[in-house]
C-alpha cells in the first residue's frame, strides 16, 4: 500500500489505509476537493473505529457470559457488503449470528440490526401483521473494501442530480437546477435552433410561502393568493432564479423553462491551514 502500512499492521489499520488511498486518488484526479477528501476520510475512520470497537465489546461480553468457543479474529469483526436488490452498501459483523448495519440519512449514522433468520429475497405474505406483505432484499454479497467505499461514497456523499419527478427540494432551499433552453447557433446554412442544458442557482416555491416569511424580497409578482390574517401575498409555486447581486430595482426572476433536475450546492470555500 502506498501509505506505508506494514504487513504486520492490524486489519483495522489496513482498512483505513485502503480508505485513504481511494479518497486520495479521487482528490488527485480532481473528482473531489481536498476539504471533501479530508472530511470524508475522517468520517470513514470514525465509522470503522466505532463498528470495530462495538464488535469487540460484544464478543468480549459473550465470554463474560460464559462463552467458551473460539475468540473472534480481528479480520472477522467487520465485513463489507453490497445488496443488489436495494442498491445499497452495508457493513456486517459476525458473532454467534450475523448483524448488518445500514446507513440512516436521518440519523447520519449506521443502524445495526440482527439478520440471522431473514428469508433473503423472498416475498412474504402475512395478513395478520400490520405490513401484510413484504419483499426481503437479496442476500448481501461481500465485496472488497475499495469497491464498498467507492459505491457508498457515490450513493450517499457525492453530489448528484435528482430528477424533479422523483422529489423536489425543500421550499426556498438554494440549489442548482438543470433546465433546457433553445438558442440560435450560426451555421453555413444559416441560423438554426439548438437546445442545450442550462445550469443555474435557483429556489423552489411550493405555493404555501407567505411573502412576509420568505427569505427573499418579492416585487411585482402575481401572488397565488392573499392571506387575510397576515395581510400579505402567497408566493406562487414554481422555480425562481435566485441572485445575490442584483441591479437596483431587479428582484424576481422566474424560470420560464421546464426544470428537469436539481442538486444541492457545494460547501463554500474554506482556506486551508497548516493543520489540514
Amino acid at each position: 500500500m502506498s501509505w506505508g502500512i506494514a504487513e504486520t499492521a492490524s486489519e483495522i489499520e489496513k482498512i483505513k489505509a485502503e480508505s485513504a488511498d481511494y479518497l486520495n486518488g479521487l482528490n488527485s484526479c480532481g473528482e473531489i476537493e481536498y476539504s471533501i477528501y479530508s472530511n470524508t476520510f475522517d468520517f470513514y475512520a470514525e465509522l470503522i473505529d466505532k463498528a470495530y470497537k462495538q464488535g469487540v465489546q460484544d464478543e468480549r461480553r459473550r465470554y463474560d457470559d460464559g462463552y467458551t468457543g473460539e475468540y473472534i479474529k480481528d479480520e472477522d469483526v467487520l465485513k463489507f457488503y453490497y445488496v443488489e436488490s436495494l442498491d445499497d452498501y452495508w457493513i456486517g459483523r459476525r458473532l454467534d449470528t450475523m448483524y448488518y448495519a445500514t446507513w440512516s440519512q436521518t440519523l447520519k449514522d449506521f443502524v445495526w440490526s440482527k439478520s440471522r433468520y431473514l428469508p433473503w429475497g423472498k416475498h412474504v405474505v402475512s395478513p395478520e401483521t400490520l405490513w401484510k406483505e413484504h419483499t426481503y432484499p437479496s442476500e448481501p454479497k461481500e465485496i472488497p473494501i475499495a469497491d464498498w467505499l467507492k459505491g457508498f461514497y457515490k450513493k450517499y456523499f457525492k453530489p448528484k442530480w435528482i430528477l424533479c419527478s422523483e422529489r423536489m427540494p425543500e421550499c426556498e432551499q438554494e440549489v442548482l437546477i438543470c433546465t433546457k433552453k433553445k438558442v440560435y447557433i450560426s451555421k453555413k446554412s444559416g441560423m438554426e435552433w439548438y437546445e442545450k442544458p442550462v445550469i443555474t442557482p435557483a429556489i423552489y416555491e411550493d405555493g404555501t410561502m407567505l411573502d412576509v416569511n420568505s427569505k427573499w424580497r418579492w416585487e411585482d409578482i402575481d401572488y397565488a393568493g392573499w392571506d387575510e390574517e397576515e395581510d400579505c401575498g402567497i408566493v406562487p409555486e414554481g422555480w425562481w432564479e435566485n441572485r445575490h447581486f442584483n441591479p437596483d430595482g431587479v428582484y424576481n426572476n422566474p424560470v420560464d423553462k421546464e426544470v428537469i433536475a436539481w442538486m444541492t450546492l457545494p460547501e463554500g470555500y474554506k482556506e486551508e491551514t497548516k493543520d489540514d
